[in-house]
């Protein structure tokens, strides 16, 4: 894997309520938000989706969604390398977060990956 996929991998072409589908196939869930990559970010202070709050916990809040569980060195990368967050399916399956290199293509509704859904963050 890349560290940067940037706006040059598939993810340019993803837009939210795709559905997307690991590499075997199984829905994974919905996109409900793309972020872009910042080969740049080195850290997550300053690196929020649209937010115009200034303090980085909102910042943080805006980008994988108030709650999340996941630690903050997976944070960076995923906001260095662009990302997915998706709505899994399933009641009590919470959000996954797919790195912009673990997205194999884009073809018509749908987001294929190159990784089972049990190796996406979240």
């Amino acid at each position: 894997m890349t560290d940067f996929a940037g706006p040059e991998g598939p993810i340019r072409h993803v837009t939210e309520g795709m559905r997307v589908v690991d590499v075997e196939g199984e829905t994974v869930g919905k996109v409900e938000a793309v972020r872009m990559g910042d080969a740049g970010a080195t850290t997550s202070s300053g690196q929020g989706m649209d937010s115009g709050a200034d303090d980085p916990l909102s910042l943080l809040a805006d980008a994988f969604g108030a709650g999340t569980q996941l630690d903050e060195h997976t944070q960076e990368r995923l906001l260095r390398i662009g990302f997915l967050r998706v709505d899994a399916k399933g009641v009590f399956t919470g959000d996954r977060y797919v790195e912009a290199d673990q997205i194999a293509d884009v073809v018509d509704d749908e987001v294929r990956l190159s990784v089972p859904k049990d190796r996406l963050a979240g």
